[in-house]
């Protein structure tokens, strides 16, 4: 990679964040991926994210192990039901990522323990991971087992009980997008895949996602995730 192409990647990696930190995003997130949102409003949802001016309080953090290794998730969030983060993946690992998924939600966990320990006070946690691979067709929602069950552009939930301290979920954002679609995944496929200024541009609006800010900065990242893209796919053939 030239050094050209890791600073479009730095910065539309930067991009990227910003976006996930609008409460907006991340409330349809929530209420498709959260059992204990899903008969909130999105407003409702935001007023329960902990943030300023509409966007997460913290934009990124480290996490140090007891190994005396670290992890440093892309952002932080904490409402007042459950602490997390949202971590973005642009390309596909040679690792398996479920394995660094579980590994994240369990540290967000023990990250909560301090002297003297009050186990009443701990929070589930839950560890939002969005993938925009470019060779992914369709869009899909995927979810720990005991948090939620997750079909194809549809939902089915689970029961959730008070051993349900450690969640996550996976947003696999693809090429193709359907009207019957998860507001969440169509939201992100808009911000992320979407080639059509003008469309997305459109149909982002239909979720509030329309100031003068937003417009820019999604401009900006389409044309960097065009380079990006070439890059990808010339590697993959």
């Amino acid at each position: 990679m030239t050094s050209r192409e890791i600073q479009n990647r730095n910065a539309y990696d930067t991009l990227a964040k910003e976006f996930i930190r609008d409460t907006r995003v991340l409330a349809y997130m929530f209420k498709d991926c959260v059992p204990a949102f899903s008969s909130f409003s999105i407003e409702e949802i935001k007023s329960e994210i902990h943030a300023c001016h509409g966007m997460i309080d913290h934009a990124g953090g480290e996490i140090p192990l007891a190994s005396g290794a670290r992890i440093i998730p892309d952002l932080l969030f904490a409402a007042k039901q459950l602490k997390g983060n949202v971590d973005f993946q642009k390309d596909k690992p040679s690792y398996k990522l479920e394995a660094r998924i579980s590994a994240y939600a369990s540290a967000l966990l023990c990250h909560q323990i301090d002297p003297p320990i009050d186990y009443d006070r701990i929070l589930p946690v839950l560890s939002i991971w969005i993938t925009n691979y470019y060779e992914l067709e369709e869009s899909c929602l995927r979810a720990s087992t005991n948090y939620e069950t997750i079909k194809k552009r549809t939902c089915t939930r689970t029961e959730r009980s008070n051993n349900d301290f450690i969640n996550w979920c996976l947003f696999e954002i693809g090429n193709r997008i359907y009207e019957d679609d998860l507001d969440s995944a169509r939201i992100l496929h808009y911000q992320f895949k979407c080639r059509d200024e003008k469309e997305a541009a459109k149909q982002l609006a239909k979720y509030g996602i329309n100031t003068r800010e937003d417009r820019k900065r999604w401009k900006t990242m389409c044309n960097l995730s065009e380079g990006i893209y070439e890059h990808g796919h010339h590697d993959g053939k």
